[in-house]
């Protein structure tokens, strides 16, 4: 491909308006950066419990999911359920 080539494929056969492009939603960038704002200055006053599993840095869905399953086997292999 050359560069005449190029010059080809970006020509538009019309002109280019506004209305030839949709909006950019930014309201989920500015809601994670108010998010963190608030986080940063309410650490300290939040707290989790020990058996929370979303929303913190070290754990998430995989970790409920293997919790769920090494219950849902425990009772299974001990055959606690009735």
């Amino acid at each position: 491909m050359t560069v005449e080539d190029w010059i080809i494929l970006g020509h538009y056969s019309k002109d280019v308006t506004t209305d030839d492009f949709r909006g950019i939603a930014i309201s989920s960038v500015i809601s994670k950066v108010f998010e963190h704002c608030v986080l940063d200055r309410y650490h300290d006053f939040l707290k989790t419990r020990e058996n929370q599993f979303g929303f913190l840095k070290v754990s998430g869905c995989s970790h409920a999911i293997a919790t769920v399953r090494n219950v849902v086997n425990h009772y299974i292999n001990s055959d606690s359920i009735q």
